[in-house]
């Protein structure tokens, strides 16, 4: 399976709140490149193939999406603001129930923390 194939069968009861995640993800991010690691999509910065990039993954469950891979440093104040939605180390659990509680601006502000701020 590739990431075309991971996105295609992303089921249609989640499927709105994965594409939401996803143009989020891309926004302003015209050259984001995506494959699938770990069985889920990954989003990363381009550069050297060997070099540490910061990368986002997602993964549709169940209960809707997760996103992992940020420190707690480079989250963009998520974890404040949302701390029951957070799983473990850098992994946040967003179900279909809750999606609706938290706005744009949040998850545009991890997304710009953890994939365009510095390297850790």
């Amino acid at each position: 399976m590739d990431a075309h194939e991971y996105v295609a069968a992303v089921p249609e009861t989640h499927r709105a709140l994965f594409e939401r995640v996803d143009r989020l993800l891309r926004e302003g991010r015209d050259d984001l490149e995506t494959d699938l690691s770990y069985g889920i999509l990954r989003y990363r910065r381009p550069g050297p193939a060997r070099a540490r990039r910061p990368a986002l993954y997602l993964g549709v469950w169940e209960h809707g999406v997760s996103l992992y891979g940020w420190s707690a440093d480079r989250d963009g104040g998520f974890g404040e603001r949302h701390p029951d939605l957070l799983g473990g180390r850098g992994t946040l659990k967003l179900t279909q129930a809750r999606a609706g509680e938290v706005p744009d601006e949040d998850l545009r502000a991890l997304f710009a923390a953890a994939l365009d701020g510095p390297q850790g």
